[in-house]
């Protein structure tokens, strides 16, 4: 889903201040809790203030926060794996998410545009029509006999989210940010509540949530439903050549695996969920797949499946060269690999593997890459990768292999498949038979 982290980490209470915006970034530099705060609105209207963190003695990790801007809010929030995300301001549940570093912390935040909690369904805009729908079956026990039944339906762009969670037989709707693979949410009416998650395993959310005044937190657990079945394929290949045939997939812990029968002919595939995109690798026993989120700050953060294994691997790439173009059309670029784990249990570090993805066509959303590893032995690897909804799913492994990418929404699978080293993009719909 939202890739792997470790542990849900601090509960916070924060005093922000803040200037009015949709979405903005935020920098931060600083130590020992006493942070010196520069922004940007999206208008291009900079702002700058102070803030300070301090622990409330006896009750760590409990924290809050003072600060000075020309506005002040109030918040409430948790950090994930040193990810603040924080819901401050009122009736209108502003969102903001933070980096933390020992010297700073950098991030983006959106307030919505008019009050309450239906405002913040309307304050995401820039979440892209037709974005990918995830649902999930939710638990919510607040004490040891105080459990709630209920769903949450995240409508996922990759770095913004609309959440809809209905709990004890009320409505709640939510504005989501994504970074660095976790989840926040904002949500509800003048009392904000924010939910943060953890998952486990790619179907699975573990999470926390609260309101702000309150001094309890409920845990959560989201086990999306199941994707696994039989579908009805319809597509057309590079050519334009239209094919039909059918799908099965099969859910594995870490993993799904993909056999589609297009006339006489059989195909498998192994395929990771991250941020409501399926990226399937297929084409053979050689063929994996790996799925790709782009920080902020243009780096790589992947997920890795090879086929014969039961986990998956992951790698982190930093950006060797400067980063040109908008937010979500800025992919194309070396990398060096700076941490890897492959499934098989096998970890590098600090590594001379450079990954080097290149344009095909147009970049942004839907385009299509080809994306080369080069080794430190004078080996490389050549893949190729479709771009949804700040995921790049790259598949790899030969000149068989290929990749398609696909929208998970309900019980519908939507997307593009290429080879490695084609110049064109086929299409495929899958449908729940």
């Amino acid at each position: 889903m939202f890739s792997i982290l470790r542990g849900i980490g601090i509960f916070i209470i924060l005093t922000l201040i803040g200037v009015s915006t949709t979405s903005a970034q935020r920098e931060a530099t600083g130590e020992d809790g006493s942070y010196s705060i520069s922004g940007i609105q999206t208008d291009g209207t900079p702002y700058s203030g102070a803030l300070f963190l301090t622990d409330v003695i006896g009750q760590e990790p409990l924290m809050i926060a003072t600060g000075h801007f020309e506005t002040p809010y109030r918040g409430i929030g948790y950090v994930l794996e040193g990810v603040a995300g924080i819901v401050y301001g009122g009736q209108q549940c502003s969102l903001g998410m933070y980096q933390l570093t020992d010297h700073g912390m950098r991030g983006i935040w959106s307030m919505p545009t008019l009050d309450g909690v239906r405002a913040q369904e309307a304050s995401v805009t820039d979440f892209e029509e037709g974005a990918s729908i995830l649902t999930f079956n939710l638990t919510s026990v607040l004490g040891e006999d105080k459990a709630q039944f209920g769903d949450l339906v995240l409508e996922d762009s990759g770095e913004t989210a609309r959440v809809t969670m209905t709990i004890g037989g009320e409505e709640y709707l939510g504005t989501g940010l994504v970074v660095s693979d976790i989840l926040v949410v904002a949500y509800g009416d003048a009392a904000c509540g924010v939910s943060a998650y953890d998952t486990p395993a790619p179907t699975v959310l573990d999470g926390l949530n609260t309101r702000w005044g309150s001094d309890v937190t409920a845990q959560e657990r989201g086990e999306m439903a199941s994707l696994a079945g039989d579908y009805a394929v319809a597509g057309t290949n590079p050519d334009g050549s239209a094919y039909q045939g059918a799908l099965t997939i099969t859910s594995e812990t870490y993993h799904h695996t993909f056999t589609w029968q297009i006339g006489e002919t059989t195909y498998t595939g192994v395929a990771l969920l991250r941020g409501g995109v399926m990226g399937v690798g297929f084409g053979g026993e050689t063929c994996g797949v790996t799925t790709y989120n782009i920080s902020q700050a243009g780096h790589l953060d992947g997920d890795i499946f090879f086929p014969g294994y039961e986990r998956q691997g992951w790698e982190t790439a930093e950006r060797l060269d400067a980063v040109v173009g908008a937010y979500g059309e800025r992919i194309a670029g070396s990398y060096r690999v700076v941490d890897r784990q492959n499934p098989s249990g096998e970890r590098f570090t600090d590594t001379d593997i450079t990954v080097t993805i290149t344009p095909v066509s147009d970049e942004g959303h839907g385009a299509l890459y080809d994306v080369r590893w080069d080794f430190p032995d004078d080996t490389f690897m050549n893949g190729i990768g479709i771009y949804l909804y700040n995921t790049l799913s790259v598949g790899f492994g030969g000149e068989q292999c290929g990749v398609v990418a696909y929208e998970v929404s309900g019980g519908a699978l939507r997307g593009g498949w290429a080879t490695v080293g084609g110049r064109a993009l086929g299409t495929e719909d899958a449908q729940a038979g």
